[in-house]
């Protein structure tokens, strides 16, 4: 049985339908790319806030460049070794001050100005604080790329400590 209606009642039902149609198409299609647009704005943000840092380093480095003269020489094989080996020396140094007991230090093959060493040591949280504050006063900078820290015991645990370091001279 058809329902009859007037014209205007046509009219508000033509009005209903699409107030509908145009609330899905907003809840569906619209919301969700405008989300997506104000994520994206941040992200751009971002983006060219990190392009003005590297173009505020790389002049700062070009301005250091010709501070010093144009590229610095290579240097030998020998003056490198020599350093990672000066290296090597003040990494267990301030491992025995801190009370660490050392396992092991292997050196890692890196290119450039940086030498890259995993230690392998164990103790205790002072003591591992301890060394953390010593290799702060170093000479240089030293940068803990990675630390993976076990323990055993349940009083005074000890510490397996496994940790990867990129030294600058």
């Amino acid at each position: 049985m058809p329902i009859k209606l007037s014209p205007r009642e046509k009219k508000l039902v033509v009005i209903a339908l699409g107030f509908v149609a145009f609330f899905v198409f907003y809840q569906v299609l619209l919301a969700p790319k405008l989300d997506q647009i104000g994520r994206l704005r941040v992200q751009v943000q971002k983006a060219r806030l990190e392009l003005k840092i590297a173009e505020g380093k790389i002049n700062i480095l070009d301005a250091l460049e010709k501070e010093v003269g144009g590229r610095l020489p290579e240097e030998s094989p020998a003056l490198r070794e020599k350093r990672a080996l000066g290296i090597l020396m003040s990494l267990s140094r301030t491992v025995l001050k801190s009370g660490l007991n050392l396992v092991s230090i292997e050196p890692i093959i890196a290119e450039g100005q940086e030498k890259k060493f995993r230690l392998f040591c164990f103790g205790n949280y002072n003591q591992l604080y301890g060394f953390l504050m010593i290799l702060q006063d170093l000479p240089g900078v030293v940068i803990i790329d990675s630390l993976e820290i076990s323990g055993e015991g349940d009083q005074e645990p000890v510490l397996n400590i496994n940790m990867s370091l990129t030294a600058y001279d």
